[in-house]
This record gives C-alpha cells, structure tokens and sequence, in this order.
C-alpha cells in the first residue's frame, strides 16, 4: 500500500517526514532483495 502512494506522487501530511524516510528505506531494501532473488 505505502509503495502506491509514494508511486502515485501523494504523502498524507501526518505520516510526516521521518516516516516517509523509514517507509522509502523498507521499500529500497525490499527492492534490492527481489531483484537479487530475480
């Protein structure tokens, strides 16, 4: 769900900054680890 709202450009306000940080740091690990299961 978090993936399709960074996606789709859009952030709601109370998550704020620290969580948008933790949120965009899961996702790029999580990509690094299906592409190098792929």
């Amino acid at each position: 769900m978090a993936a399709g709202v960074i996606l789709s450009g859009e952030w709601p306000m109370e998550l704020g900054l620290e969580g948008k940080v933790v949120v965009v740091c899961g996702a790029s690990s999580g990509l690094g680890r299906a592409t190098a299961e792929a």
